[in-house]
């Protein structure tokens, strides 16, 4: 049986406001990384509070050969997929700098976010970890933020004191599988992507954002930010998916029923401002059992909005099938 392995990643750097790259070492099986690390803000005019995910991180991709994206998060969303997914602790991922927000400081903060391969919540996870031997470069970039990550309002800097990435997988004999270039590219492959669209303040019945279609769908996570990117309850009303303009997979689903359904489902509470549209709720993630993307001409989440100003974000957490995707 394979054994787990774990291996720091040095070389990436911090730098408020940049963006910073590090390749991944390969040769494993990886399982997934986590990005931690320790820093200290300072508020150089008072704050009007504390984010409720503070990270100096605007956003964390992992880039392949010829630029592909195979993840992209915000990383508030690393955090919520790890509680609602795996039910981690809120205070093993983040730590909240003091909870102050008067001039002053230094004051410290930590984060741990997890960036997974396996897919959480399924009975075939290890069949997304991700052969790194095949790929002829595999990038974690790092778009850096500063105090607007951690703060709302105010202004400050940040810097970092320890920061750490640890690459997570598997080692074991696999001879038996043959050629690892011919199985490694027979593995399916988890894909995390975000889009992103402006919630004007005036109310919506029928506000569209088109879901991509590139592969089959394991789930999608939609979170609502108010107008100050902090998490809220109070933009969507109920949540229509269309499949071609016409089949409504989901029908005018209130956010208060999805909600409770998904804390039945996951076992754990939602967080604020999130509700997940979950094809996988027997745990099987193996195409064509979740929702068949591909064979769609159109796919629409049609929201029933309030007139609050913010942001609608829509992580789609897609199953590719590399024979038919590559």
């Amino acid at each position: 049986m394979p054994t787990p392995t774990k291996r720091r990643l040095d070389g990436l750097e911090f730098s408020a406001g940049n963006t910073r790259e590090v390749r991944l070492q390969k040769s494993f099986l990886e399982q997934g990384l986590i990005i931690r690390g320790n820093y200290t803000a300072t508020v150089l005019t008072d704050a009007t509070s504390v984010r409720a995910i503070p990270t100096p991180i605007v956003s964390v991709s992992i880039v392949a050969d010829g630029g592909k994206v195979l993840h992209s998060y915000r990383p508030g969303d690393m955090v919520r997929e790890q509680l609602i997914y795996e039910q981690a602790g809120f205070v093993d991922q983040i730590v909240v700098p003091g909870g102050v927000t008067a001039a002053g400081g230094p004051y410290t903060g930590q984060f741990a976010l997890h960036l997974p391969f396996k897919t959480p919540f399924a009975n075939e996870g290890d069949a997304t970890n991700l052969p790194t031997w095949i790929y002829d470069e595999l990038i974690l970039r790092i778009e850096w933020g500063n105090h607007a990550q951690l703060f709302v309002g105010g202004t400050g800097s940040v810097a970092m004191n320890t920061l750490e990435v640890v690459q997570a997988g598997l080692q074991g004999d696999f001879s038996a599988l043959g050629n690892p270039h011919e199985w490694g590219r027979r593995l399916l492959r988890k894909n995390t992507q975000f889009k992103e669209v402006a919630s004007p303040a005036g109310a919506d019945a029928a506000f569209v954002i088109e879901i991509p279609r590139t592969a089959d769908i394991r789930s999608l996570m939609v979170v609502t930010e108010g107008a100050t990117g902090e998490p809220v309850d109070t933009i969507i009303n109920d949540i229509t998916l269309e499949v071609d303009n016409t089949l409504r997979q989901f029908s005018a689903v209130s956010r208060q029923s999805l909600k409770t359904d998904n804390a039945k489902v996951f076992g754990v509470s939602m967080p604020a401002g999130v509700v997940v549209l979950e094809f996988a709720e027997d745990k099987d993630i193996i195409p064509p059992e979740i929702l068949q993307a591909r064979k769609f001409t159109n796919l629409n989440l049609i929201i029933n909005k309030a007139a609050v100003a913010g942001t609608i974000r829509v992580v789609t957490n897609a199953i590719e099938v590399p024979a038919l995707t590559a």
